[in-house]
């Protein structure tokens, strides 16, 4: 994974691309883009393990891009926090999709959210 600022595309389908940064050398951002279903969830998944496996203590998944998530997302960002958590760091989510965000409540998955705009 660079180092720089820039995004770059870590893996994709027609429904469903991710990027992920590194804006400093603490924290990895993980953007996915389009649909995470049962389907394409396995994308999201890789570059979350790629992103928890860089030795940087912050992740941040920002899921503003995303025009659908269901429970298979969710149970990704469950396994990165867990990973990521294990070797000290954390996890944080950006989500501000009325759905996104109550799928992340009802779930109890709420304190992952980051709601700094």
């Amino acid at each position: 994974m660079s180092s720089s600022s820039r995004p770059h595309p870590v893996a994709g389908s027609d429904a469903l691309r991710v990027d992920v940064s590194a804006p400093d050398a603490h924290t990895v951002v993980v953007t996915p883009t389009g649909v995470a279903d049962p389907l394409t969830v396995p994308i999201l998944r890789q570059a979350l393990a790629q992103a928890t496996g860089t030795g940087r203590s912050h992740v941040v998944v920002d899921l503003d891009r995303l025009s659908f998530l269901d429970a298979s997302t969710l149970g990704a960002l469950v396994v990165a926090r867990r990973r990521i958590s294990a070797a000290g760091g954390r996890l944080q989510v950006k989500c501000h999709s009325r759905h996104g965000r109550r799928l992340l409540f009802v779930t109890r998955l709420d304190d992952m959210l980051d709601d700094r705009p």
